[in-house]
């Protein structure tokens, strides 16, 4: 589905990686798929973070907020925020993962 994939353990270390690499296009992603629930930082408090550096990216990076909540709330609250391409409700299926994908 991609060429390349990088995973981070949390949020924080991703958001390190980021802000280091936020002018080099070729080392950022296209697409973030982001947990709300994670160790050190939670979902929203990356898309806090991710905020205050979205404008230094050259490219867009389109975020897919991935959730076990059944809560109407964390899906009304990924609704309302910019940032976020879409939500989902885990487990992922694989033509989700397809449609996220394509070019």
């Amino acid at each position: 589905l991609c060429s390349k994939l990088t995973v981070f353990h949390n949020a924080k270390t991703a958001i390190a990686y980021l802000k280091t690499h936020r002018y080099q296009l070729e080392l950022l992603p296209d697409v973030i798929l982001l947990d709300i629930n994670m160790p050190v930082m939670n979902g929203w408090q990356f898309l806090e973070e991710f905020s205050q550096i979205n404008s230094d990216f050259l490219s867009r990076i389109r975020i897919y907020m991935l959730s076990s909540s059944i809560s109407s709330q964390d899906a009304r609250q990924a609704q309302a925020c910019e940032l976020l391409s879409g939500y989902m409700s885990k487990p992922i299926t694989l033509p989700q993962l397809q449609e996220i994908f394509q070019p």
